[in-house]
Formats: C-alpha cells, structure tokens, sequence
C-alpha cells in the first residue's frame, strides 16, 4: 500500500528510522526502503545488520534544525552484500532505486556537491574496537559519503558516487579494497580526506581501486599506501591527484595517475617512496615537489614534468623523470641536491604572458 499525498502523487510505503536504535537490530528487504530523518545513533551496545538488497535513504530533520539524515555508528554495522544484491545507501529524493519514496515524480531530483543542499551526510564510524562492515555498498548524493573517525573497519567493493565528499578520516586504521570513488569536480570536493598529524600511528591502505575527483586524495599524517589504484580527473582547473603533507609516511605503488590539471601528485613533507607508478596525460607536472624525503625503485613513467619547487630536504634526481625548475627552487642550507648521471634538468619560466 503506498502512502497517498494531497498533490495526489503516491509515495512508495517504506520504514522511517528517526531516532536512538537502542539493542541489536535488522534491517530487512522485506521493510525497504528505510528513511534516515535527521541523526540516527547506533550506541556502543548494538549492531545493526543491514540485508543484502536493502535501500536506506537519508532525509533532513523535520524539526527545525533541519540536521543531514545520518547513520552515526558507535556501535557495529554489518552491511554485507553481494554484487548481485547490493546495499543502498542514498538520497530521500533518488527515485533510481526504492522507488518515488517522497511521493514527488520529478519535482526534486538527488544533488550531491550542495546544489542544492544534500540531505544526508552518510555513515559516520566512531567505534574504536569492534569493527564495522561494508561490502558491496553503494553510498550516493551525501555531503560526506563516509566518515571515519576510530576503529579497524572493513571497507570492500564500495562504490561511493556523487558525494560531495567520499572517504573523510579522522583516525582509525582503515583498509579500502576494490572501491569506486566518484567526486563532482567543484572546488572542495575530495575522493579521499585522510589528515592525521596527531595521529602517527594511524593509517589508510586503498588498493585496487578507481578515484575520481577534483582532489584525488589529501593526506597529512599518519601511514598510507595506495596500490594498484587508478587515480583520474579530466583537467578540470585547479585539479590535484594526491597531495602530501605532515609527517606522512607514505607508499604509492603499480598505480596509474590520469588527467590532472596542476599535478598528480605533489609532496610539502613526509617520505614517499614511488614504485613502478604510471602518470599519463597530466597537464603541468606529474609531480610537484616542495619538501620531504622522496625515494624511489627508478620504475616510474611520465609524460610531463617533474617540478621543482624547492628543496629543503636532500633529494636525488634520477633518469626516469625530466625535472623542470618554473621558479627560483632553493637547495636549503641542510640539503643535498645529487643529480645522477643522463639526468635532465630544464628551466622554464612561471607564466607566458
């Protein structure tokens, strides 16, 4: 039976979740779509077991507040899917899957990116013991599609799309396998967020997936790997693939870093160790270089340059990029610039005016 709205269009019936889930509960396809109004606290006592095939849709708050419908988990989510049946987790107003749940055809359509103003804000994990599950998601239309705040989670076939924000974490150590991140390309928008700097012993391993976005990936602090993953954008301004800074400790290895338009990669501080990675069509450098201990097992490839920037740090050039200095880039008092044999060194001025 739908739910019949004075307009006299028909909402698709579904299940509304709106406050404390106070014991361990599950959530049922036979119930879906459920509807996420407002804040919705998992406590450190429960798990919520979600259902291969259930949609869950977030809404604002009906009160005046107006708060992003979110899933905070300080206890144990279980949302473990399979590709044939997977999990939704999306917008009030995404008629895509579980229907016309808002009762309105086409009079509001799902937003990501602000415009309008998303009505969720996704999953936030907080549990700093148990972990949590998600396998064969999908998190769409969200502001944030994932925070993570604590905890060892386990994040599989994850397909993050059209969030304003996919992945923001705060601590924790987090391994992401086989997952699809797609950001909007407008300014402030990142695939993944993982800033850390008080945090040393916390650590991020993305392998074997695709991210697109504006901002590939911001790291700063603690420990991250990035293996066999795919990172790309279409050279839209202003674009970075991933950016380095703090005291990271950092591992990029087999990857492939596509379409960026001020660069693919570029490093402030930390260490970075490059293995055998691929960067292809990247419009101003592939790797912008300001600070940090950089090492590498002289296996990259690249089509454009390797900047220069400065160098505070001791750093060697080898014969598997061309370096291109733009600006004036500084060997600091406490560094060493060693320059291995073939290597190419080209001066180039900042602007063409």
């Amino acid at each position: 039976a739908g739910i019949f709205l004075s307009s006299g269009k028909v909402a698709h019936a579904y299940t509304t979740v709106d406050s404390y889930i106070p014991s361990d509960t599950t959530w049922t396809k036979e119930n879906s779509p459920y509807v996420i109004t407002g804040s919705v606290t998992i406590p450190s006592t429960a798990t919520l077991t979600i259902e291969p095939g259930v949609i869950v849709k977030f809404k604002r708050g009906d009160n005046w507040m107006q708060i992003l419908g979110t899933l905070i988990v300080d206890g144990i989510l279980k949302a473990d899917a399979t590709p044939q049946d997977p999990i939704y987790f999306t917008s009030f107003s995404d008629d895509t899957v579980g229907g016309d749940t808002n009762g309105d055809g086409d009079a509001t359509l799902p937003a990501s990116s602000g415009y309008p103003n998303p009505l969720g804000n996704g999953i936030q994990l907080t549990n700093s013991i148990s972990p949590s599950i998600l396998n064969n998601v999908y998190i769409k239309y969200n502001y944030t599609a994932l925070t993570i705040k604590d905890g060892n989670h386990q994040i599989t076939n994850a397909h993050l799309i059209d969030n304003s924000k996919g992945i923001w974490m705060e601590g924790g150590n987090i391994e992401v396998t086989n997952a699809e991140i797609k950001v909007p390309d407008y300014y402030g928008g990142y695939g993944v967020y993982f800033y850390t700097p008080q945090l040393p012993n916390s650590s991020l391993i993305i392998r074997d997936s695709k991210i697109s976005a504006r901002q590939g990936i911001v790291v700063g602090g603690g420990n991250f790997k990035l293996l066999n993953s795919e990172i790309d954008n279409n050279e839209f301004s202003g674009s970075i693939g991933i950016t380095i800074s703090s005291d990271t400790k950092a591992v990029l290895s087999g990857n492939i870093f596509r379409g960026f338009y001020d660069a693919a990669l570029r490093i402030y501080s930390g260490s970075l160790d490059l293995q055998s990675n691929t960067f292809i069509s990247n419009k101003f450098a592939a790797i912008s270089y300001y600070g940090g201990t950089l090492t590498s097992d002289g296996k990259n490839t690249a089509d454009s340059a390797f900047l220069l920037g400065g160098i505070p740090n001791n750093l060697t050039l080898t014969k598997e990029f061309i370096y291109v200095v733009r600006a004036p880039a500084t060997v600091s008092s406490i560094a060493t610039l060693t320059i291995n044999p073939g290597v190419i060194v080209k001066f180039d001025r900042l602007y063409d005016y």
